[in-house]
């Protein structure tokens, strides 16, 4: 049975925002990989291209609400 800590995680951040971006960051230190993008194009590129354990967004994006 894996560990704990073996176990790998991934977040996608996806803001507009440096500030959230920043903060986010510090707060998901314990995850192995996050990756962050400013718009929800390339969000949704990133989620086709890997799998993401958790997307976090942070509306209103650039280009649209953020609701889809």
């Amino acid at each position: 049975m894996a560990k704990k800590e073996d176990i790998m995680h991934s977040v996608l951040i996806v803001s507009s925002s440096e500030k959230f971006d920043s903060v986010a960051r510090r707060s998901l230190q314990g995850f192995m990989s996050v990756d962050s993008r400013k718009t929800a194009v390339s969000a949704r590129r990133s989620i086709l291209e890997r799998y993401y354990d958790l997307v976090v967004i942070n509306a209103p994006l650039q280009d649209e609400s953020g609701e889809q």
